[in-house]
């Protein structure tokens, strides 16, 4: 999870956890819970990049199952968003055509037929972040693309 530095300095609730070590941080719930409550005085990123290639369904079911600090809004949006059909990008085809993506991967992104794509599967190295921003909508990302706002 990610924090922009200007948030945090702006909000006073962060004071008290400035001189914690990040095991302490940790370990503390009342952090985490305001991390993931639906505040708008910060803007935050959830970022996941891929150690090698998974499948789309066992990532909704990761998000489901083990994402405990999670509320149900915040998991069940972000397993909406992986639902939604959407034609991959230049940086999508690009991914769907490297080498060390074999399987032709693109993170349930439609492609033309050429490209041989499998939506079922996200390759390794594919960078996903989920970022609520201070407005109260959510942008999923992949790679570099705005993929979903709501």
């Amino acid at each position: 999870m990610y924090v922009s530095k200007r948030d945090v300095l702006a909000d006073s609730f962060f004071i008290p956890y400035a001189s914690m070590t990040a095991k302490e941080l940790t370990q503390n719930d009342t952090f985490y819970q305001y991390l993931y409550s639906d505040n708008r005085k910060i803007e935050r990123t959830l970022f996941l990049k891929m150690n090698m290639q998974i499948t789309v369904n066992s990532m909704r079911a990761s998000l489901e199952a083990d994402w405990k600090l999670l509320s149900p809004e915040h998991k069940a949006a972000l397993i909406e968003s992986s639902f939604k059909k959407r034609d991959a990008d230049q940086n999508m085809l690009k991914t769907i055509q490297n080498p060390d993506n074999p399987s032709h991967c693109s993170c349930g992104q439609s492609a033309p037929e050429i490209f041989k794509a499998d939506p079922s599967c996200c390759s390794r190295g594919t960078v996903m972040s989920f970022t609520w921003l201070k407005n109260g909508d959510m942008e999923l990302r992949i790679g570099t693309s705005i993929l979903y706002s709501i």
